[in-house]
């Protein structure tokens, strides 16, 4: 918030006035966001378990499909309530920093998804690599 608040160069009461308002509008973007995420976790793992029949998919389908609707409303609800704290050029930066700030997190979340698959990947290679060059536990060589 600080570099957006510093990127807008706002003071005073529309400084204060743009802070709560999105307060409010982060506290709400995160609660879909999260019922985005559960609903995402319900529909892998019911279809990895074979647990879900076409109806409950279709019905965590349109779920999705109406949190993505309900988030896009909220961003333009938004920009609609802070629009008479700001110029036209402070919205416009408003909505570049958010598209921008949303890519590097999203860029930020591929990058800790890869790097785990890569760990994940070394361990099973490691520990495929003792597996082959060490004997079992319990294996006897008869030295006779």
């Amino acid at each position: 918030m600080k570099k957006l608040l510093e990127l807008l160069e706002l003071e005073g009461k529309k400084r204060d006035t743009f802070i709560e308002i999105a307060g409010k509008y982060r506290d709400r973007r995160i609660a879909i966001a999260r019922e985005h995420m559960s609903t995402v976790d319900s529909l892998g793992s019911g279809l990895r378990n074979g647990k879900l029949g076409e109806d409950d998919i279709q019905r965590l389908v349109d779920r999705l499909h109406d949190l993505e609707v309900r988030q896009n409303g909220l961003r333009s609800g938004f920009h609609k309530e802070v629009k008479p704290l700001l110029t036209l050029e402070q919205l416009g930066k408003l909505v570049v920093f958010e598209y921008r700030f949303e890519a590097r997190v999203l860029d930020r979340m591929s990058d800790l998804r890869r790097d785990r698959f890569r760990k994940g990947r070394e361990e099973y290679h490691r520990r495929l690599g003792e597996s082959l060059t060490e004997p079992p536990a319990d294996s006897t060589i008869n030295e006779n």
